[in-house]
């Protein structure tokens, strides 16, 4: 019934409708929460018009694990990777214009993608043993990839 969850636990259904009407219970709209075993708490609602249907399990008690999940693996899912809404990345500003000499980052200002590249870092490096390596930055111009949207800076 819910995706990944073990149903086990309790069903609570309430009936949501304000009139005390003796209408057959199938017709009466409810709210419906679950409160499984292992800690998750869902909750759904039960509309009977215009057909029977829940509106779709959400989960009301997020953990930081759920938080950080869905912050790093959200993507857009394109060739680049880039970052769905919410997501996080590394990225190079670039300015306002071509050409702009003076480029400053402020922490908690917005930024439009179309002004961002993103950065890959590569360092050479073996599978064994601990050394010292200096890492090589990529950035990619934001005439030949943007990011889509605007972003956060977080420093």
């Amino acid at each position: 019934i819910i995706p990944d969850t073990r149903f086990e636990g309790v069903l609570s259904i309430r009936w949501t409708d304000a009139r005390p009407e003796t209408t057959e219970p199938r017709y009466r709209a409810k709210s419906l929460t679950f409160y499984g075993i292992n800690g998750p708490i869902y909750h759904t609602r039960y509309c009977y018009w215009p057909i029977s249907r829940l509106t779709g399990w959400v989960k009301i008690n997020i953990t930081t694990e759920d938080i950080i999940y869905r912050i790093v693996a959200s993507s857009v899912r394109n060739r680049w990777g880039d970052p769905d809404i919410g997501g996080l990345i590394i990225a190079a500003y670039q300015g306002e214009a071509d050409g702009d000499k003076v480029i400053r980052l402020v922490r908690g200002q917005s930024y439009r993608g179309s002004r961002l590249g993103p950065v890959g870092i590569s360092v050479p490096s073996t599978p064994t043993g601990t050394y010292i390596a200096s890492p090589q930055f990529f950035i990619t111009g934001c005439s030949e990839h943007s990011l889509p949207g605007s972003y956060c800076a977080l420093s």
